[in-house]
């Protein structure tokens, strides 16, 4: 056991801690140039928030408060993919995808060969 969880749940609480810090550094050193920075944020938080789920319930076990962190990563899981996604989800009627095509006489057959 190391303080207080087992070897298990240490390492589950590493490495969620561990892709947290990966996934928020480039964010917060490089954030003008780094696309969906709210997005990442939220993930950060989400794992946090999972990370000390796994502690509750290592000291706890299955209590409301973990089950609750737990619902509350859940939650925010999907709130980061809609921050994702919502540039590429759009509502109403479908996109016109008539489009007029046009034959040329030249293709790759007729390509220069230099």
């Amino acid at each position: 056991m190391i303080a207080g969880l087992t070897v298990v749940e240490f390492l589950r609480v590493f490495v969620l801690i561990g892709v947290g810090v990966a996934l928020l550094y480039p964010v917060a050193a490089y954030a003008p140039r780094v696309m969906h920075t709210n997005a990442i944020f939220v993930l950060t938080a989400t794992l946090a928030v999972l990370a000390i789920s796994v502690v509750v319930q290592a000291f706890q076990g299955r209590s409301v408060v973990s089950e609750g962190l737990q619902v509350a990563a859940s939650g925010g899981y999907l709130w980061s993919v809609w921050l994702f996604a919502r540039e590429y989800v759009h509502g109403g009627s479908p996109p016109d995808l008539n489009v007029e095509l046009t034959t040329t006489q030249e293709g790759f057959e007729d390509a220069r060969r230099d």
